[in-house]
């Protein structure tokens, strides 16, 4: 899949941050709703503008910013609450960490 197709960047939409080809939908957006347990029939439902193709590509576009920036793992803390729109508890299994986030150390 080339997954610059379903790609834009433009300054003058979402304030030039890429969105899904021809909508104002966040690639960002795409990824969370993922991450956040959203099946892509949840997203396509809640975003009609866009399709399960647009949302492949969204992860092939994370996969490649992966590897050009080097990927560093952080811990995410979700709200506990979240669902996704079929009422599914987003995150199952979270137990909320009572340790800090690791800290990262910027290169010199």
């Amino acid at each position: 899949m080339n997954w610059r197709e379903h790609v834009t960047v433009d300054p003058e939409i979402c304030h030039g941050r890429a969105c899904i080809a021809n909508t104002r939908v966040l690639m960002s957006t795409v990824l969370d709703n993922l991450a956040a347990g959203w099946s892509p029939d949840d997203i396509t439902k809640s975003y009609p503008s866009i399709t399960r193709e647009s949302i492949q590509a969204a992860l092939c576009y994370a996969a490649e910013l992966a590897k050009r920036t080097g990927a560093v793992a952080v811990e995410v803390t979700p709200c506990s609450s979240s669902t996704t729109p079929s009422g599914r508890k987003a995150y199952p299994d979270f137990e909320p960490s009572s340790s800090p986030a690791p800290t990262r150390t910027m290169a010199k």
